[in-house]
């Protein structure tokens, strides 16, 4: 908002075009500074959603090889479906593999 007035006002000849252009200059510094930090933090909240997932998985894991069977409730929280595909070949989507 403010790059729009400051552009009216250089068109209203009310600044100079070297003080607009220090103005450009600052606040394209301004705007990388804000678009740095905001990366930074979808990153940090990436990984701390990966490691939640991958704590959930590393649970059920452990839970299935303190199992000495695999059962339907073992099937179930791994696998969302399996298909057959025309040449016979299974294709199974499991649930952690978003």
């Amino acid at each position: 908002m403010k790059k729009k007035r400051m552009l009216n006002l250089l068109s209203d000849g009310k600044i100079t075009s070297d003080v607009y252009n220090d103005y450009s200059v600052e606040y394209s510094s301004e705007k990388n500074r804000i678009i740095e930090k905001i990366s930074k933090y979808e990153l940090n909240n990436n990984e701390k959603l990966i490691n939640i997932k991958l704590e959930h998985v590393q649970t059920a894991i452990s839970q299935l090889l303190s199992s000495k069977k695999i059962d339907s409730e073992i099937i179930n929280r791994f696998i969302v479906k399996i298909e057959i595909d025309a040449e016979g070949k299974p294709q199974i989507q499991y649930r952690f593999a978003e």
